[in-house]
């Protein structure tokens, strides 16, 4: 079977890893990840693919950025305390629930969170999105040989808007024109 190499919103899932402020507040790049994680995460979800919310450790972490927990409040957190989150049971039964075979990860810090989560969703089978620049780390080097090793293991690393037009898919679905607002702000 030959491995889809574009988003496809009836065979993803969202995953987003660690977005808690007191890891973005010392990413480089801060003001860029937040919007763009938040806007992504509402097309997903009014396209209907489901989303997963991962926490590092909140009781000392703390929750979910503000941001991006307004388009996910309902959304209940998964906390863990491993850096990947294939070591977190309850993650992995959450992605088997949701039955897809691609991920769309974003997160901070992308050189540890989120590169050993893409890691082990590859040795896992899934096809992995990785969101640029939803993404981040408390340097660009840091982030960028991150990004370098996922790619080479196999993950596809695309920017917010290319994958949100890769869900959405064509400019006379009926909800393109709502999701507009959405697709400026990437």
């Amino acid at each position: 079977m030959v491995k889809k190499l574009k988003a496809d919103p009836l065979s993803s899932v969202l995953v987003a890893v660690d977005m808690q402020d007191k890891v973005i507040d010392i990413t480089w790049d801060r003001d860029i990840v937040r919007p763009r994680a938040a806007a992504l995460a509402s097309i997903a979800r009014a396209l209907g693919v489901p989303v997963i919310k991962l926490e590092h450790v909140p009781e000392k972490m703390g929750r979910t950025t503000p941001t991006l927990e307004e388009v996910m409040s309902d959304i209940d957190p998964i906390a863990k305390s491993s850096f990947s989150a294939f070591g977190c049971e309850e993650f992995v039964d959450a992605l088997k629930a949701a039955n897809k075979k691609q991920v769309i990860i974003y997160g901070v810090e992308a050189h540890v969170c989120l590169c050993q989560t893409v890691l082990d969703a590859l040795e896992e089978g899934y096809s992995v999105f990785v969101v640029a620049d939803a993404s981040s780390s408390t340097s660009p080097y840091h982030r960028d040989i991150a990004y370098d090793r996922m790619r080479h293991a196999g993950a596809i690393v695309a920017t917010a808007q290319s994958i949100a037009f890769e869900l959405i898919g064509r400019a006379d679905r009926p909800e393109f024109r709502q999701l507009l607002p959405y697709i400026k702000q990437l």
